[in-house]
């Protein structure tokens, strides 16, 4: 549950915030070294964990930095965007017996980085073919391009290109790589849809969105007292980093 809460500072402080690398630094340090010493107990250290969390990036907060990624639309040059995606791989993947590695993605032989390894459905040029001229005008292109919704992880990017979405969705059995036969269970997800629409990308986006809520979702139920290294910290720094 320690290491769970930890996940969670990480991501809404460092990764979804992107508040700076250090910030709670102190009060975690002092909430290690007194729980390894035996001078606080087990609930205690876990209290002190989601204040933490709750006073640098309560729910409010985190609702009002996903909206803010929204209307930015500039998911792709998040910095944590794989990480975003490759935990909705996990989730997408319990019900079978593996899943895609992380080093998968960022390691092994090859180093692979997003571009070789994150998707733009709706891809980057559309000028020449005809599917996607059809249902994205030049205004739907540039706000839709980099949303959460038209991103998911691949191997093959380089393969996809800027193919109409019949032709990366696929059919089972077929040769060559196509969504249907992906490694990825997120981009088989992406055949539920018959087309790809500016409707199916706000569609997906609100899926991923929810499936966040509850992925960093932090119970903040019962705490009413500061502990005293939130106190100190308060003193020293401010509320806001």
């Amino acid at each position: 549950s320690i290491l769970k809460l930890c996940e969670m500072y990480a991501f809404r402080v460092f990764a979804f915030k992107e508040t700076r690398s250090d910030a709670g630094q102190a009060t975690l340090f002092k909430v290690a070294n007194a729980t390894m010493n035996k001078e606080r107990t087990y609930e205690q250290a876990v209290n002190s964990i989601r204040w933490e969390i709750r006073r640098r990036c309560d729910n409010e907060e985190f609702e009002r930095i996903l909206r803010h990624r929204v209307e930015a639309a500039d998911w792709y040059n998040w910095f944590s965007l794989r990480y975003f995606l490759y935990e909705y791989e996990i989730h997408r993947s319990t019900k079978y017996r593996g899943h895609v590695t992380w080093d998968d993605l960022t390691g092994g032989d090859k180093k692979h980085d997003k571009k070789d390894t994150v998707e733009h459905i709706l891809p980057q040029t559309i000028d020449k073919v005809s599917y996607w001229k059809a249902r994205f005008s030049p205004e739907q292109h540039r706000s839709l391009l980099n949303d959460i919704g038209n991103l998911t992880l691949t191997r093959y990017n380089s393969t996809l290109s800027n193919r109409s979405f019949p032709d990366k969705k696929g059919r089972l059995g077929q040769s060559g790589f196509c969504y249907e036969n992906s490694p990825f269970y997120g981009e088989r997800e992406l055949c539920e849809w018959s087309d790809w629409t500016p409707e199916a990308i706000h569609e997906r986006r609100e899926r991923l969105l929810n499936w966040a809520r509850g992925r960093w979702a932090v119970n903040f139920g019962g705490m009413e007292h500061r502990t005293a290294e939130a106190e100190v910290e308060d003193d020293r720094e401010g509320v806001e980093d």
